[in-house]
C-alpha cells in the first residue's frame, strides 16, 4: 500500500507541475519554489497515511457496512447516532477483541482448511472450514451486541 500511495503522490506532483509550467511564460525562482514546497507537502502527506487503521469491515444485523478502525489515543471520538443506529462510537478494546479475535482465528483455520484441501485431506478441510464458519458466526454475534 506504500508503494502505491508514493506512485500516486509523485504522479500528482508530476502532473500539477506539468500543468504550472504550462501556464507560466518565464519560470523563475518563485515557480521552482512553489513547486518544491507543493512536493514536500504532498509527500508529507502521504508520511502521515496509515494504512493500517481500519481492521475490519463487516456487515450489520440490518447489512449496513460497519468499519471498526484503532485510532490514536489523543484523537476525541463523540458518538454520532443517525436515527436509531449509532453512525460513530468509541469502542474498548475487549469490545473490538470480542469481534477481531474469532476473525482472527477463522482466517486461520480457513488457510489451515486451504493447506488440507491441497493436500488431499478433505475430512480435516471440511473441519476446519466447519470451524471457521463457527467463529464468523460468533464475531457477527459480538459485531450485532455492539
Amino acid at each position: 500500500m506504500m508503494r502505491f500511495n508514493f506512485f500516486f503522490v509523485l504522479a500528482v506532483v508530476v502532473i500539477f507541475s506539468v500543468l504550472q509550467l504550462s501556464q507560466v511564460e518565464t519560470i523563475d525562482v518563485q515557480t521552482i519554489a512553489g513547486l518544491i514546497l507543493f512536493a514536500l507537502l504532498m509527500f508529507s502527506f502521504m508520511g502521515m497515511a496509515d494504512t493500517h487503521v481500519v481492521k475490519i469491515w463487516m456487515h450489520d444485523s440490518d447489512g449496513v457496512d460497519v468499519c471498526l478502525s484503532e485510532v490514536p489515543d489523543s484523537t476525541s471520538i463523540s458518538t454520532i447516532t443517525v436515527g436509531s443506529k449509532n453512525a460513530v462510537m468509541e469502542l474498548t478494546e475487549t469490545q473490538l477483541n470480542s469481534v477481531k479475535t474469532p476473525l482472527d482465528e477463522a482466517a486461520t483455520l480457513r488457510e489451515e482448511a486451504r493447506t488440507a484441501e491441497s493436500s488431499g485431506d478433505t475430512d480435516t478441510a471440511a473441519t476446519k472450514n466447519t470451524a471457521a464458519a463457527a467463529k464468523e458466526t460468533d464475531a457477527q454475534n459480538a459485531l450485532n451486541a455492539l
